[in-house]
């Protein structure tokens, strides 16, 4: 069907083949709009080209594609496209997002928006995003519903691995998905994905302190275990939470942490380090210090002992003259 150009107020009154002919350079920021609304009813299509400088408007490396119930975005400005307003309408229809040509670094710190930006969302594809390990399926537990997801072949160095879809199937369990890349989730494969990767939970709950259970347990369940004593609390938060939760806080504990995140970790760590190599080495000297004054003392001993008993001795032999000594130097004083 035929559809015709238009464009929102504010934006340049130019229709999209004219804007894609532009070869003037792009400003910082400046967004080019096309949106086209079909014959059919609650159809509409709209792209926008995030620019930098030097860009041109025909340079679709950072593009963003709102097409029906799809969003498309290309390139990792197009990110931005996830705090555009799109309109409650529109947002609302979306139902699958597709990320193509973004690291998954970049996407990880974003993907917590789709839950507020987009609730309908079911499927999100990845394509050529650099997904090349499994902790960074842990950042997808953070979105909201997920029934299907697809993770292309190409670009995605963890499709290599050989337990990679057991394990989207375990660490996402609480999202109930139907299809991984277009083939359906079988019971088999919910519980093969917990036998492999079951203890892993297990060993997760069993390293995290208390204070980190206590966050990721549900809130009427903390109220009651901060409810009990701290003895049975610990008891109950050590090993005994029914199999249901403990596997749910297990899930939970399994997290991804962005680059920044790590390295802002790993200074911390660094510093710590520091002081306490500073501190060791203070204290290490102070005791060095202490004990030559030590061994000094021991040496002079003797003599000192020697001198107060010689002292003693003779003012004991002379025990008038003594006296009278003691006396006169309590009269002075």
């Amino acid at each position: 069907s035929e559809s015709k150009q238009s464009s929102r107020h504010g934006s340049r009154p130019s229709s999209a083949q004219s804007a894609l002919d532009d070869s003037r350079p792009r400003t910082a920021n400046k967004v080019q709009q096309f949106k086209s609304e079909s014959q059919k009813v609650g159809q509409i299509k709209e792209t926008v080209i995030f620019g930098n400088q030097g860009q041109y408007a025909s340079d679709l490396n950072n593009l963003a594609d709102l097409e029906g119930d799809s969003l498309t975005m290309y390139g990792p400005q197009s990110l931005e496209a996830l705090d555009r307003n799109w309109g409650v309408q529109a947002a609302g229809a979306v139902t699958h997002v597709l990320f193509k040509f973004i690291d998954f670094d970049e996407i990880a710190k974003h993907l917590h928006k789709i839950r507020t930006r987009f609730p309908g969302v079911q499927t999100i594809t990845f394509s050529s995003t650099n997904i090349r390990s499994l902790v960074q399926i842990n950042a997808l537990s953070g979105v909201r519903r997920l029934d299907n997801l697809n993770i292309d072949l190409d670009g995605n160095p963890i499709t290599k691995f050989t337990l990679w879809r057991m394990y989207i199937i375990f660490r996402l369990a609480h999202f109930a998905l139907k299809k991984i890349n277009d083939v359906e989730i079988s019971a088999a494969d919910i519980v093969n994905a917990e036998k492999l990767f079951g203890p892993v939970s297990h060993i997760t709950t069993s390293q995290l302190p208390q204070s980190r259970l206590l966050s990721l347990i549900g809130e009427t369940r903390r109220k009651q275990l901060l409810a009990m004593s701290e003895d049975k609390s610990k008891k109950i938060l050590e090993g005994k939470l029914d199999k249901a939760q403990g596997e749910f806080v297990g899930r939970s504990g399994l997290t991804y942490q962005t680059k920044e995140s790590v390295a802002s970790k790993s200074q911390d760590s660094s510093n710590k380090r520091q002081f306490a190599r500073t501190y060791i080495s203070e204290i290490t000297k102070e005791t060095v210090f202490t004990d030559k004054k030590r061994n000094e003392f021991l040496k002079q001993w003797p003599l000192i002992f020697h001198e107060m008993v010689y002292s003693a001795v003779t003012d004991m032999s002379d025990m008038q003259g003594y006296m009278k000594k003691c006396l006169e130097e309590l009269e002075k004083s």
